[in-house]
């Protein structure tokens, strides 16, 4: 069963510096805060690595997106493995879909605890777009994006056409 709600958890962070999304930072990404987000649900955001920051700057320029979300800790009730959380990358909203992202490092791709966090998403999605289909609302695709497939001129549209999972 999905649950709904209409509000996103508030993150609350720990950081040592706050600086643009766009500024060309390169030391340590998890010790800072981006600012600056206008397509995300939220103003400023933490990210992993190097790709989920580019994908971050991607979904910011790209048209077909309406909002992006990093989902806080429990923000979905997705488990695997007998009961560990799964927390996905980011929640992307177009005009007619909404998707649930995973960034992977090439070197994670055929790692069994990640294959079985995809497997759960791709259900969770299915889950999703039932219950959507049901009630009016849109639909849900999970996008499994290898890390350096993220390129500064990457769309969006181009890489949910490439990675989408059915």
């Amino acid at each position: 069963m999905i649950g709904t709600r209409n509000y996103n958890l508030k993150q609350s962070y720990h950081f040592t510096e706050r600086v643009s999304l766009y500024a060309p930072y390169t030391a340590k990404l998890q010790s800072v805060l981006f600012d600056g987000i206008r397509k995300g649900v939220f103003d400023s955001a933490k990210f992993d690595s190097q790709p989920e920051l580019q994908f971050a700057r991607v979904l910011e320029s790209d048209t077909d997106v309406l909002n992006w979300l990093r989902p806080a800790p429990q923000e979905f009730n997705i488990t695997y493995n007998h009961g560990h959380s799964y927390e996905p990358d980011f929640v992307v909203e177009t005009e007619n879909m909404i998707y649930l992202i995973e960034i992977k490092g090439e070197d994670k791709l055929n790692d069994p605890d990640v294959i079985a966090k995809k497997k759960r998403g791709i259900q969770y999605c299915e889950a999703a777009s039932r219950w959507g289909e049901a009630n009016g609302y849109k639909g849900w695709r999970y996008l499994f994006i290898p890390s350096q497939q993220i390129m500064p001129n990457s769309s969006f549209s181009w890489l949910a056409r490439q990675f989408q999972e059915l």
